[in-house]
């Protein structure tokens, strides 16, 4: 079903089994193991102005994504999982607090509330500019990913 999991059905039969709590042949393991270095592709190249402007470019998310997971082989039962990610503090960011992306790998935000007594005033804006960059990389993600690899 997956190019990059060639055995998923079996490892889908260990999963179900698994939430049934039932056992097939072995419990459920998962590991990640980097391909040599011969047989990795490179990573699309950071050509981006700002990490903003890196974290919000669906099409190399979606490329970057790609790679790694070519990257990697997928032992035991693990999964080729591809997450859309505008990092952990984008939620806030959908109610108004500005968010702040880095170079490293993660995002924040700085406060909005000076008092709980102000809460009832947040609203989630479901028009957000990071909420629809959020679909446009899900997407970007789905159409390269398609028969390759599982978008999060």
């Amino acid at each position: 079903m997956f190019n990059l999991k060639p055995d998923f059905e079996t490892t889908l039969m260990r999963m179900e089994a698994f939430w049934e709590g039932e056992l097939i042949d072995r419990p459920i393991v998962q590991f990640i193991l980097e391909k040599p270095a011969e047989k990795r592709q490179p990573l699309p190249a950071l050509a981006h102005a700002s990490p903003a402007e890196r974290w919000l470019d669906a099409d190399f998310q979606a490329a970057y994504a790609l790679a790694s997971l070519n990257n990697q082989e997928f032992l035991g039962d693990t999964l080729p999982v591809a997450f859309p990610n505008l990092g952990p503090e984008v939620f806030s960011a959908f109610y108004g607090c500005s968010l702040h992306f880095g170079d490293y790998g993660t995002s924040w935000t700085n406060p909005i509330l000076e008092s709980w007594d102000q809460a009832d005033r947040l609203q989630l804006d479901w028009h957000h500019p990071y909420l629809q960059a959020l679909h446009r990389i899900t997407d970007a993600m789905l159409e390269v990913g398609r028969g390759k690899l599982i978008v999060a």
